[in-house]
């Protein structure tokens, strides 16, 4: 959610979408939350599965920002028996040292 991809989660709610980001960088979260980029926010993954579900049998559009690991995120879905329609990885491989 720093720089370029902090737009992710607007998109997801212009799309209908309910979106998970998952950011390690807890001041980007807070900060794109704050600027109402980011619907929702937390770190606990128990709470982010059990309120996407809720989105999305509500047929509501959100994101959440979870503060956490990416892999911690996909391998909690995977146990929660969610299938993400889509993945996207915003890393910077471009930049080794801050990516």
């Amino acid at each position: 959610l720093g720089g370029m991809s902090g737009a992710q989660a607007k998109a997801a709610v212009i799309t209908g979408a309910v979106g998970i980001i998952a950011e390690t960088n807890r001041h980007a979260v807070e900060k794109r939350h704050s600027q109402g980029w980011l619907s929702e926010m937390s770190d606990d993954l128990e709470w982010v599965i059990s309120r996407a579900k809720e989105a999305i049998a509500n047929r509501e559009a959100i994101s959440i920002g979870y503060i956490g690991n990416i892999v911690d995120l996909l391998e909690h879905l995977e146990d929660s028996n969610v299938i993400p329609d889509l993945c996207s990885d915003q890393t910077s491989l471009h930049n080794p040292w801050l990516g």
